[in-house]
């Protein structure tokens, strides 16, 4: 007979597993509520503060525009029929835009940031307010007038200047693009052109005064008559053109007439400039259909520079009447100096502008003739480029004998000569003296030019170049220049 098996007994669970199977329940129903309940609201962002503006009616319920800087006049635009006409100026051409900018700018003025409510230890005097940069008084049709006072520029990165408006004790700031317009004087509304001058056709520069230069252009480059003959760098020459093109003026104060020239400096200027502007011709279409052309003659063009205004610009005469214009634009006039236009490497025609060339060091004589001739193929036909031009090339013969130079050992010596540069000024006054270690001399189509080299010291020569010494070069590369083809 089998034995009945026996039961298991059942043992009771601790107390530790009935805590973790409880809170496993626990967070399982924590998650499926999760996974079940809808959506959650986040709270909505905390509400932005309003915008602030100090002045906020329409430009066209303003009567008048009232600016008094610190410092300068200032200006008062008055209401003349549906436009704004600055105070004093009602029979002047006025730049209308620019009017139209301080109504519209005066419309709403409106607060960057708060920086102080009146409370704690600051005062206005630490924003520049207790004696304002500006007060903008702002007087409407129906008679209320506000005023809004500006103070210093805050420390931000973003240009802005601490305001506020009057009689009340909050402090705000407002970007300096939106109130700089206000610190304006009466004369920049008035209308004028710029100057429009074409560097390309300018042939001559003069300046006398305070300082002195006389340039003058030739097919070859730009050559200096004053304060010394002697060739002009081309690239400098390009940078001044440059500036004379960029001239701009802030505004006009006036016609020569009108106004009293001893106060700007312009009765005995600082500089006198004239610019020569070479002959040339305009072609262009006519109505028509036909074509025509137009002579223009060599005209002159005068500057004069006077006064500093105080502010980083200079005053300026100019077509007759009186103008200011920033240093940025014309402040290179009173900085100039000649010798920041001097050639440093004085051999420097191009080889296609040359005719002649010659050199003569100790017993070595050479003299060159260079000629474009047209370039041949070789089924003996003249060579053009991809648009049909002819193409040329360099022909060097010697002179007097006409005997043909290798073209490319010509070039080769010729590089050898360009490399002739200055290492240093000579002495004010220097004056050289005995015979010259070499000569060489340019001629192209319009120019020549002799470069003399005389001994300086054991280790230099002084270089003179069209009778003017004015520095000194290494006498290293004699040697080379010795080995003409």
């Amino acid at each position: 007979m089998e034995k009945a098996p026996r039961k298991k007994e059942k043992r009771p669970m601790k107390k530790r597993t009935v805590l973790l199977l409880f809170l496993a329940a626990a967070l399982a129903a924590g998650i499926a509520a999760v996974l079940l309940r809808p959506e959650t609201q986040l709270p909505p962002p905390p509400e932005q503060p309003a915008q602030v503006n100090l002045l906020d009616r329409p430009a066209a319920e303003i009567r008048e525009i009232e600016c008094r800087p610190r410092e300068g006049a200032g200006f008062r635009l008055v209401r003349a029929g549906e436009s704004l006409i600055p105070e004093g100026m009602e029979t002047i051409a006025l730049e209308e835009g620019l009017i139209e900018e301080i109504e519209m700018m005066a419309a709403e003025v409106t607060a960057a940031q708060t920086v102080w409510d009146g409370e704690g230890s600051a005062a206005l005097a630490d924003f520049g307010l207790a004696a304002p940069a500006l007060r903008l008084t702002v007087r409407y049709a129906d008679g209320e007038e506000k005023t809004v006072l500006f103070g210093d520029l805050s420390p931000e990165e973003t240009p802005q200047r601490y305001a506020m408006a009057e009689g009340k004790n909050t402090v705000y700031t407002v970007l300096e693009a939106e109130c700089e317009p206000f610190f304006r004087e009466r004369d920049y509304f008035r209308a004028f052109d710029q100057p429009r001058l074409d560097p390309s056709l300018l042939d001559r520069i003069r300046v006398e005064g305070d300082a002195v230069l006389d340039a003058r252009y030739t097919p070859s480059g730009w050559i200096l008559e004053k304060p010394y003959r002697y060739p002009a760098d081309l690239a400098r020459m390009d940078a001044l053109l440059k500036k004379i093109g960029d001239m701009a003026f802030d505004m006009c104060l006036g016609s020569a007439e009108e106004t009293d020239l001893s106060l700007y400096g312009l009765d005995a200027p600082a500089l006198t400039v004239t610019l020569t502007q070479a002959p040339t011709v305009i072609t262009g279409e006519a109505a028509t259909g036909e074509q025509v052309t137009l002579d223009v003659p060599e005209k002159e063009y005068t500057l004069l520079v006077g006064d500093d205004t105080g502010e980083s610009g200079v005053y300026v005469l100019w077509k007759g009447r009186v103008f200011r214009a920033s240093n940025f634009l014309l402040g290179f006039w009173k900085e100039m100096n000649a010798d920041g236009l001097l050639l440093l490497r004085p051999v420097n025609f191009p080889a296609n502008d040359l005719q002649r060339v010659s050199f003569a060091s100790g017993e070595v004589r050479k003299a060159y003739r260079v000629a474009l001739v047209e370039s041949v193929t070789e089924n003996n036909q003249i060579a053009v480029d991809e648009y049909g031009r002819t193409l040329y090339e360099c022909e060097v013969t010697r002179d007097p004998e006409g005997e043909i130079v290798d073209q490319e050992a010509f070039l080769t010596w010729y590089l050898k000569l360009q490399s002739i540069g200055s290492e240093g000024r000579l002495p004010e006054g220097y004056q050289p003296q005995g015979d010259p270690e070499a000569v060489i001399v340019l001629r192209s189509n319009s120019v020549s030019r002799e470069i003399a080299l005389y001994s300086y010291d054991s280790l230099h020569d002084a270089l003179c170049v069209d009778g003017t010494a004015l520095f000194y070069t290494s006498r290293s590369w004699l040697g080379q220049a010795q080995e003409a083809p």
